[in-house]
């Protein structure tokens, strides 16, 4: 199983804050709650924020499967906004 670096940790964690600003920016602007997004912006979302904890675990393979599970999250949340944002 390939290590996962501390740059690869670094990244999902810069890539989980972006969105986290992004998700909180919009709906503060728009006076609402994160649930009140989407579904699939909500279920996105839930994903990538019940895998990133385990991108933090001490065991290597779970961590590089977390990493995977964040990253096809993110895409999907990506897919997600751009509907709801119409872009």
């Amino acid at each position: 199983m390939m290590e996962q670096t501390a740059l690869d940790r670094m990244k999902l964690q810069q890539d989980h804050a972006k969105w986290e600003d992004s998700l909180k920016g919009y709906c503060r602007e728009n006076r609402m709650e994160i649930g009140n997004l989407p579904s699939e912006v909500v279920k996105a979302w839930d994903d990538m924020t019940a895998s990133y904890g385990d991108t933090q675990n001490s065991d290597d393979e779970v961590a590089h499967g977390a990493a995977q599970k964040h990253r096809s999250a993110s895409e999907q949340l990506q897919k997600a906004w751009d509907k709801m944002t119409k872009r």
